[in-house]
């Protein structure tokens, strides 16, 4: 039986656009089945290697892609085929009975420079990964795309390789790897921090002391104006009840060794993340329960909060717990809390074991309880580095990497790698298009307060009346370079009129304080309102009136309010 396995192209003939096309027109002699075989025909003929994922100058053509049939037909023949059983144990059950043609696509993989002592020259190198995706457009939403990518061998190479995932342990030393790494080669962007401008921050506030800190070593709360390196954790508080810091226990947790006392109070994320400290050779934990006085103290709770990027943006690291609705869902992994997903894998031939990666970090965090909490909207954004923890695996990202943990990628002179780009398969004959992620950043700019304005009212307050407070970091961020020009979270003075430009996503209700009906803040903020707003895109100068009196506007009062 022959079959062309791709689409019509002119002459067939790749087009040079300048850097790896793809070989996509071909006719393949499928042979008959044989259900004795571990493989079907089609997947024997393509005869796999691991060299075939291996390394290559990125200007190279892309091998071409290859049709799996539909997927359930795949899902047929999983019962004798390793490979078509990767298959249909990867994609969603909801999918099988699509009559979906399943594509197994060449994509570029981890993208870096390759030096050679002999000739001086660099060159862009780039491995690459076997993407499994619905063929047709509009196929999109029959199952998610997920990566193939070969299995590590033990006592070999295993950069850019698929790793074991232990289901009940993390691998201390990897997250280990993953934050030296980022500290000794991302000086500029990720390391160090910078303490002079954080100690104005509190010197500004009147705080004194700055922080209080759970010291791992003493076992007590101990607090300081020169925080030493420590990490935060950044989790869900939920309907549970959580144990909190107040002036009825503040002198007792500050006594050496009462956490001994108190540690089977706190919440079950809180313990593990207390292990976890340890286990990565940090002595000082802050989370936000323990470390903030949440009552009886109302004036210092109010500055604490005002203070939120100086302390998520100061953490060595942040901890999140990214798959709890409550601060009792653990950390998966630490502790021998048992991870839910197993790995798949395939053992395509003696030397070639295949393995389906798990979703990478945008994609699995972006599914998680936490990622649209408002309060956690900033903590992500000004932390540094991340070390995030869902139900099946853990994640790292810092400015420059993003790792996870079944895949080896701590090499020098990495540029970018597939879990950093959108990739958009171009069912032709041209390569597909990668273009960076639309990753949450801290940006400072206008435009950029517009976009995050824009993205933190579309997520969850439990309660509405602290809109702003779960803001604030981020405005102050923006206030060290702009001076305090935001009143009720509105950029006023020079950019007031286009601030007030915002329009609603959805329908709004007006936020009221706690058990009144008197407005905490005035209605033309956002913050004045539950629910999603954005920004239109349009300039100021194409709004007539408005662009005249740009150049007469002036800082509003403090004390206006409507």
């Amino acid at each position: 039986m022959v079959i062309p396995l791709g689409g019509p192209t002119g002459d067939g003939q790749p087009e040079d656009r300048g850097g790896g096309s793809r070989a996509w027109v071909r006719d393949i002699d499928i042979p008959p089945e044989d259900p004795t075989s571990h493989l079907c025909s089609r997947h024997r003929i393509m005869n796999l290697k691991p060299s075939d994922f291996a390394a290559r100058n990125q200007m190279d053509n892309l091998p071409p892609d290859w049709h799996f049939g539909t997927l359930r037909e795949v899902i047929q023949r999983g019962d004798y085929c390793v490979f078509c059983k990767l298959i249909a144990n990867s994609v969603s059950t909801d999918a099988f009975s699509r009559e979906v043609e399943v594509l197994g696509c060449w994509v570029p993989d981890v993208v870096f420079e390759e030096f050679d002592p002999l000739t001086q020259a660099v060159t862009t190198m780039t491995t690459l990964r076997l993407r499994i995706a619905p063929e047709m457009v509009g196929w999109e939403d029959a199952f998610d795309p997920f990566d193939i990518v070969p299995m590590a061998v033990n006592g070999q190479d295993n950069m850019f390789q698929g790793r074991t995932v232990d289901e009940s342990f993390i691998d201390i030393d990897l997250l280990r790897a993953w934050l030296q790494t980022c500290q000794d080669s991302h000086h500029v962007v990720c390391w160090p921090p910078n303490p002079e401008s954080h100690n104005r921050r509190w010197q500004d506030a009147d705080v004194e002391p700055f922080i209080q800190l759970l010291d791992l070593e003493t076992n007590c709360l101990i607090e300081t104006s020169t925080p030493p390196e420590f990490v935060a954790l950044s989790y869900v508080w939920g309907t549970v009840e959580v144990f909190t810091l107040g002036m009825d226990n503040y002198l007792n947790l500050m006594k050496p060794g009462s956490l001994t006392e108190y540690e089977g109070k706190f919440p079950k994320t809180i313990q593990d993340a207390m292990k976890l400290t340890k286990l990565l050779g940090y002595r000082y934990l802050w989370t936000d329960s323990i470390c903030i006085i949440q009552r009886g103290d109302e004036d210092d709770k109010a500055v604490q909060l005002r203070l939120m990027d100086v302390v998520y943006s100061r953490a060595s690291v942040t901890v999140t717990a990214a798959s709890g609705t409550d601060a009792n869902a653990r950390l998966a992994g630490v502790c021998g809390v048992s991870r839910s997903k197993i790995q798949n894998t395939a053992r395509y031939s003696d030397d070639l074991l295949l393995l389906a990666l798990m979703p990478d970090f945008e994609d699995g965090v972006q599914q998680m309880y936490w990622n649209p909490r408002g309060w956690t909207y900033q903590e992500r954004l000004l932390s540094r580095r991340l070390l995030v923890f869902t139900r099946d695996t853990v994640y790292f990202q810092c400015g420059q990497m993003t790792c996870t943990e079944d895949f080896n990628m701590l090499k020098p002179g990495v540029i970018q790698s597939a879990s950093q780009q959108d990739i958009m398969l171009s069912r032709g004959e041209e390569p597909p298009t990668l273009t960076p992620r639309s990753q949450y950043r801290l940006g400072i700019s206008e435009e950029y307060y517009y976009r995050m304005v824009t993205e933190y009212t579309s997520r969850h307050m439990s309660h509405a009346y602290d809109r702003v407070n779960g803001f604030e970091g981020i405005l102050n961020v923006l206030r060290n370079v702009y001076g305090d020009v935001f009143i009720w979270g509105m950029w006023t003075g020079d950019m007031l009129l286009q601030s007030l430009l915002w329009q609603p996503r959805q329908e709004l209700r007006r936020v009221y304080r706690w058990n009144t009906t008197t407005p905490v803040y005035p209605t033309w903020a956002w913050a004045g309102w539950t629910g999603a707003v954005r920004f239109d895109a349009w300039g100021l100068e194409r709004i007539p009136f408005v662009g005249r009196a740009i150049g007469q506007s002036s800082p509003i009062e403090s004390g206006s309010m409507c």
